[in-house]
């Protein structure tokens, strides 16, 4: 519902603002490696505190890990759905949270 394209993401969107318990449902969700959050990290009134940067920057750690030991065989022809359409997301994190040693993986992933 919440991914671009969707008829009903706008809908989704104003639901999810005014969970009462969004910040925290943000940080585990990305404690538990779930990719889903960027799609909407940047569109739900949420908070960059430090708890919440230190789950997004090891999110971004643990993705491009992840991502290096399924595919160790050679360069796959795409980067990550969760990085592709988890753009707006990213760019939220680097502009709030100040993650350069994880972005610097990510292009480094990128570029291998």
């Amino acid at each position: 519902m919440m991914r671009s394209g969707s008829p009903v993401r706008q809908e989704a969107l104003e639901f999810a603002h005014h969970l009462p318990n969004r910040q925290s449902d943000m940080i585990q969700m990305l404690v538990n490696s779930e990719s889903e959050p960027l799609v909407f990290i940047a569109d739900i009134d949420i908070q960059p505190t430090p708890e919440l940067c230190n789950a997004a920057r090891s999110w971004l750690h643990r993705a491009v890990v992840e991502r290096q030991q399924m595919f160790h065989s050679g360069p796959e022809p795409f980067v990550g759905i969760e990085f592709e359409e988890g753009l707006s997301g990213i760019k939220w994190i680097s502009a709030n949270c100040g993650c350069e040693k994880e972005l610097d993986e990510i292009a480094a992933y990128a570029r291998s």
